[in-house]
């Protein structure tokens, strides 16, 4: 079975036609190749709310960038020398609005064509679910996205909708084609292609190509080639290919010093949880080892540590990081529980972690799980 994945920023390209390699034309190809069953489109449902997002945000742009044209066409019709051909300037304001309406009528029409495609009984839409939410925010504070700077929970979401649905399948018999430009938090370049990352590749089926537009994707579904895992070499190469950033910053974690926020556990570089020395991945597991008798003592110096925070600031740090129910929730959320803003929500977390630095609460929370 083909399973095909095509992301947010490819179907912006088709609307807009702001690149080539996503044309119309490719996008005919694919409804093709949709109705015939020769692929199967997975549609996660954050790609689609994203996309709805991306829409509202590229009219306003065009709405901007021609408003922009049309000042600077203004402050030069001020000039003497444009009072005498008055009808250019009637012709250009009047050629400024005929370009806007046309190009968000002609977006309007792709948009329409892409929604009426990801709208097809054939295709396979996957929910966007509290379970979802809470492992797309494990899996960056775990460390298990290329780019965890970028903070793209929606990318991690992604990842986590994908691997929840390849989960009760035999990975081995199907083959995936993931398609996006977003090659900093999903790929690698190769010498030769582009390859899935490999944080990634035990969520998704090993035979996953990576394509980085919709014309590259499209040409793979047409051909008889299938979608073949790479090999340890193949991803060394990719690896040594990252950009100077990248590699810079790794060569600062191994260094004989990791930093502090960094986690505890032997070769893990990830972010350490707030609570603990190592990341929550290996905090979670270290927690998992103790027995209810040590669990309890852990559970009694944590309270012990939050209770010199005020109750807000100690019940904020427990929503947005899970540590009550579990759920990671958004500012938004914990805004409409305590009545401030998302802003504020923020600030008050802030506050709190700055708090958890200070020496005396830190060496109790470094001792957590020794």
């Amino acid at each position: 079975m083909k399973y095909l994945v095509v992301d947010t920023n490819i179907w912006v390209r088709v609307i807009s036609q702001g690149k080539p390699g996503c044309e119309i034309t490719h996008l005919d190809d694919l409804g093709t190749l949709v109705q015939d069953s020769k692929v199967t489109l997975l549609l996660p449902e954050v790609i689609k709310l994203e996309l709805s997002k991306e829409w509202r945000s590229f009219r306003e742009r065009v709405e901007i960038e021609i408003g922009k044209l049309e000042k600077d066409l203004d402050s030069l019709v001020r000039k003497q020398f444009w009072t005498e051909i008055e009808d250019v300037q009637n012709s250009l304001r009047e050629f400024l609005a005929n370009q806007k309406t046309r190009k968000i009528s002609a977006a309007r029409e792709r948009f329409d064509k892409v929604q009426q495609l990801l709208s097809s009984p054939r295709i396979v839409n996957l929910p966007f679910t509290p379970d979802i939410h809470f492992r797309g925010r494990k899996r960056l504070m775990a460390g298990r996205m290329p780019k965890p700077e970028n903070r793209a929970h929606s990318d991690a979401c992604i990842i986590e909708t994908l691997a929840l649905f390849f989960e009760d399948q035999p990975k081995d018999e199907h083959e995936l084609c993931f398609c996006s430009e977003n090659v900093g938090d999903f790929g690698l370049a190769a010498k030769e292609r582009h390859i899935i990352h490999p944080l990634h590749k035990d969520d998704l089926p090993p035979a996953t190509e990576y394509c980085i537009s919709l014309e590259k994707a499209i040409a793979f579904l047409h051909s008889e080639h299938k979608a073949v895992a790479p090999s340890p070499d193949v991803i060394k190469e990719a690896l040594e290919q990252r950009t100077e950033d990248e590699v810079e910053a790794e060569i600062e974690l191994e260094g004989e010093h990791k930093p502090l926020e960094v986690c505890a556990e032997p070769n893990c570089y990830a972010s350490r949880f707030i609570v603990s020395r190592y990341c929550l991945a290996h905090y979670e597991i270290r927690l998992r080892r103790l027995s209810p008798e040590q669990q309890d003592a852990h559970q009694k110096k944590l309270e012990h540590v939050f209770k010199t925070l005020t109750y807000r600031e100690r019940e904020i740090l427990k929503l947005r990081w899970g540590l009550g129910d579990g759920y990671v929730y958004t500012p938004t959320e914990c805004g409409t529980i305590f009545k401030v803003t998302p802003q504020r929500i923020g600030q008050i977390e802030a506050k709190a972690l700055k708090k958890l630095q200070h020496p005396v609460r830190r060496q109790v929370l470094d001792t957590l799980l020794m």
